[in-house]
């Protein structure tokens, strides 16, 4: 039996699944019954979580497999590094069959930046969702009770209509000991130029960077609008019904796995663990309508501490040693450079997209052999890379197209179609070509 939930609100859900038991005392600012401890509210993150027990953190080290993906008629991945940190309350001694509320700190995540040597720098990480509390970018409950927790799986559905109605918001199912399901903010933005090799002083970075001169940072001048995804440790689905006003359906479908309920006590990181989450979006820039799915594998690792996302090398003067001089002659001044002392920390590329439509074809226009296209993938000539014609270079590249089809994908005329010119025609897609 699903139950629709199209507006959740702060664990409007998962209030409604715990025992009634407390929420009629917890939150008085008086500690009764088995509460231990109660701050006067229910919202956790704050030492005591919303069933008014004591939190700790569990940290999710993100494992190989951890991803972000945009679904549009091909799919974009994005390999994800770095923590997500959850802070879980615990069972209540007088209320065991109650599951377990958490919330997601944002300023606990890390996500490492994602770079395309020479073309642009992706950010992806958590968002704050204030009807989750102050800081907190989602939560939601875990199984860990005396009974089995409903309404595991989540599917998001959203038509291409005019005025777009809201997402359809359907869980269902029933999960075993150690699921989850939750609510979380994500973001994603680029940063439309590559990391420089250092900089020397804050300020002196490219202005995209912010002051501090480091991408994918609070400071960053363009960041990306908070976006709210549905997840679970069962199954998750996203469709867009229409998809940019075309008859058909774009569908996203993944699988979670459950926590070992053994773990909830902090003393190590949160492993075994796959948390999914989704939703569905409409007009994305130079994309068009897209599911959009991230994939957070907790892996095994020591819990860390919140890494400092500087991928960018700061500089120190280095003097050059003068040469001892010919007799009579005019010493060589010393000279000065700035040169990097740090190693920069270092993200995973995106791995190439992967067609799921069939192209079409189309008058192209085709640049003589043994010249550079200036605007890789722009099939038609018109200054943009547009998802069509992605489509096409994605095919080309697999031999399923004819490479005629659009010889602007072929940056170098060498008559086949490599990762790296797949890269720039999906940059030149996100940006208008250069002039």
């Amino acid at each position: 039996m699903q139950r629709l939930v199209s507006v959740l609100g702060p664990l409007a859900f998962a209030l409604a699944l715990v025992h009634p038991g407390f929420a009629q005392t917890c939150g008085d600012g008086a500690r009764t019954g088995g509460e231990e401890c109660d701050d006067a509210n229910t919202i956790g993150g704050d030492g005591c979580a919303g069933n008014c027990t004591a939190e700790r953190e569990l940290t999710c080290a993100l494992a190989p497999g951890s991803t972000s993906t945009v679904q549009t008629v091909f799919s974009l991945p994005t390999n994800l590094t770095g923590q997500v940190v959850l802070t879980v309350g615990g069972v209540r001694s007088d209320l065991p069959a109650a599951p377990v509320p958490f919330v997601i700190p944002a300023a606990r995540a890390f996500i490492a930046p994602v770079v395309l040597p020479g073309l642009a720098t992706s950010c992806i990480g958590l968002g704050e969702l204030p009807e989750w509390g102050p800081g907190n970018a989602g939560g939601g409950l875990i199984d860990c009770g005396a009974t089995r927790l409903g309404d595991i799986d989540v599917s998001v559905t959203l038509a291409h209509d005019d005025p777009p109605p809201p997402p359809l918001v359907e869980r269902s199912g029933m999960g075993p000991a150690g699921s989850v399901a939750f609510e979380l903010g994500t973001t994603s933005y680029a940063l439309l130029i590559s990391v420089p090799g250092c900089v020397s002083i804050p300020d002196s970075g490219p202005p995209a960077l912010g002051a501090d001169a480091i991408p994918c940072t609070s400071d960053d001048p363009s960041r990306g609008a908070t976006r709210l995804a549905y997840g679970s440790t069962g199954q998750a689905s996203a469709r867009v019904l229409n998809p940019n006003g075309e008859p058909g359906m774009i569908e996203t479908t993944t699988n979670g796995q459950p926590l070992d309920c053994a773990q909830l006590d902090g003393a190590a990181s949160l492993t075994g663990t796959t948390l999914v989450a989704v939703t569905s979006a409409l007009n994305l820039p130079q994309l068009g309508d897209a599911t959009i799915t991230v994939t957070l594998v907790c892996g095994a690792a020591a819990p860390v501490a919140t890494p400092t996302p500087r991928i960018i090398a700061t500089c120190a003067p280095t003097s050059t040693p003068t040469p001892t001089p010919p007799l009579g002659g005019t010493p060589t001044p010393t000279t000065t450079a700035m040169v990097p002392v740090a190693t920069a920390t270092s993200a995973p590329t995106a791995p190439t997209p992967s067609p799921t439509a069939a192209d079409t074809p189309v008058a192209v226009t085709v640049t003589p052999t043994g010249t550079t296209s200036a605007c890789i993938g722009d099939c038609n000539g018109d200054g943009m890379v547009t998802i069509d014609e992605l489509v096409r270079a994605v095919n080309i590249a697999l031999g399923t197209t004819a490479h005629a089809q659009c010889g602007e994908v072929d940056g170098n005329r060498d008559g086949s179609v490599a990762i790296n010119e797949l890269i720039r025609a999906v940059t030149h897609a996100l940006q208008r070509c250069p002039s």
